[in-house]
């Protein structure tokens, strides 16, 4: 099994009540997130959640290490993603980028 492709979605919705952070402290009322879809050469499509900034990361580790490589090989290609991006430390938006993919092979094995 190889992997063949894979798709991004993005999707917006309402929240119950606002929420805020220090990032943001006035508050949202609406949450967002990202679908993805991993494809393979045997019809085969792993899919998770993850968040709504982290689609530039999962081309780039798609594009860069995924693409032709077997899916159920997870943990070796979990460490090839994990050491090309972590040389700054471990989170943001790279850590659910790897987080998304990791799911996605997971499901397909």
């Amino acid at each position: 099994m190889k992997i063949t492709g894979y798709s991004t979605t993005l999707y917006e919705f309402p929240v119950s009540r606002r929420t805020g952070d220090a990032n943001s402290p006035s508050g949202k009322i609406r949450g967002s997130g990202s679908l993805l879809e991993l494809y393979t050469d045997e019809g085969l499509t792993g899919i998770a959640f993850g968040g709504a900034g982290a689609a530039p990361q999962i081309r780039s580790m798609v594009e860069g290490i995924l693409m032709g490589e077997d899916p159920r090989q997870v943990t070796g290609l979990w460490k090839r993603m994990v050491d090309r991006a972590f040389k700054g430390g471990h989170d943001g938006i790279v850590n659910d980028a790897i987080s998304v993919l990791d799911v996605a092979m997971w499901d397909l094995k």
